[in-house]
């Protein structure tokens, strides 16, 4: 069973075909789980909505599924400042463990939201993304309560040392706010990446979600008639024909940080102790250089390249690099 190992989360998932590399986020909300792309999530025993697309765009794509961290075989820590930066962190994680460092994504339900938000933290990364069947919060916060309900339940039997507190601070932290959760109307209204919208049309995945989507992205296509296996051929060619790649000159500034005496110390430790050590540092540094709006270019070994006033224009962004810097020193000393 292929399991990626992160410090605080086990994550299953599953790789089929060639090519371009796709990474699926799976209809579900919290239980978000590859086998929804094989059967409805609300009816195991009828077949999905649209297709599965592990099978049907094998033959195109390297196709990743996954299960997001406790949902389906994957299992995770819940903390109190857990949220939608959790979850990118489990899915830039897995890509980087599988080798692929620019890559498409397409999510159903929740998944549109984990699409965004990667767009967003990582937009160097994200070649192109589907959104299908979006969730937001249009005359529905009862919807996302009961969610958060939902998964107190099992979570507090799975683990008896979290509480109701905070559960309820993490599900705030997901669904406390408004449009998709996750990102702002001004990141959906400047963001560069292609998009395929695939609207929805009930009350968890409201269509005034969608057209407000619509309406604000500037490089987006909407296939308005998506679901069943009519219009499968369709939604495939959509999808590649929404791809396209541009080059463009611009200052930036260039970020560089490794750990001082990395290498003697390492020398010291156990394989398993050193792998451990790594990767809590470059998780909480990775959160730092995200907080002051810089994208991750690259990990080599400890060190870490961070691009800045990337993809998006910022005058400040010499500026939020030296914070960077500063907010890097406090941490570790």
């Amino acid at each position: 069973m292929p399991i990626f190992t992160r410090p605080d989360a086990e994550i299953y998932y599953e790789v089929y075909g060639s090519g371009h590399p796709l990474l699926l986020f799976a209809p579900g909300g919290l239980r978000s789980q590859l086998e929804y792309w094989r059967s409805s999530p609300s009816n195991p025993s009828a077949p999905p909505a649209w297709m599965n697309p592990m099978v049907d765009l094998a033959s195109r794509f390297t196709v990743i599924g996954m299960d997001q961290r406790n949902a389906g075989k994957s299992r995770g820590a819940v903390t109190e400042t857990h949220g939608w930066h959790t979850y990118a962190g489990d899915h830039l994680a897995l890509m980087d463990h599988l080798g692929h460092h620019r890559f498409h994504v397409m999510g159903g339900c929740i998944g549109g939201t984990y699409c965004l938000t990667l767009c967003e933290l990582a937009p160097e990364r994200i070649t192109a993304a589907v959104l299908q069947n979006s969730i937001g919060l249009h005359e529905n916060r009862d919807t996302w309560e009961e969610a958060v309900s939902g998964f107190a339940k099992t979570m507090l039997a799975q683990d008896p040392s979290l509480t109701e507190d905070v559960i309820q601070k993490f599900g705030h932290n997901m669904f406390g706010g408004d449009f998709v959760f996750s990102v702002s109307r001004d990141f959906v209204r400047r963001c560069p990446t292609p998009l395929l919208l695939q609207p929805g049309t009930d009350k968890p995945h409201p269509a005034a979600t969608s057209a407000e989507i619509a309406s604000l992205a500037p490089n987006l296509e909407v296939q308005k008639d998506w679901r069943g296996p009519t219009h499968l051929a369709e939604s495939i060619l959509s999808g590649e024909q929404n791809v396209s790649l541009s080059t463009s000159r611009k200052f930036l500034t260039t970020f560089f940080s490794d750990v001082r005496g990395f290498t003697a110390a390492a020398e010291r430790m156990e394989p398993e102790e050193l792998v451990d050590e790594l990767n809590d540092y470059l998780t909480e540094m990775t959160e730092i250089v995200f907080k002051h709006g810089g994208s991750v270019d690259k990990y080599i070994g400890d060190a870490i390249m961070a691009l800045y006033n990337v993809p998006f224009e910022d005058p400040e962004h010499a500026v939020k690099a030296v914070r960077t810097g500063l907010e890097f020193q406090e941490r570790t000393l």
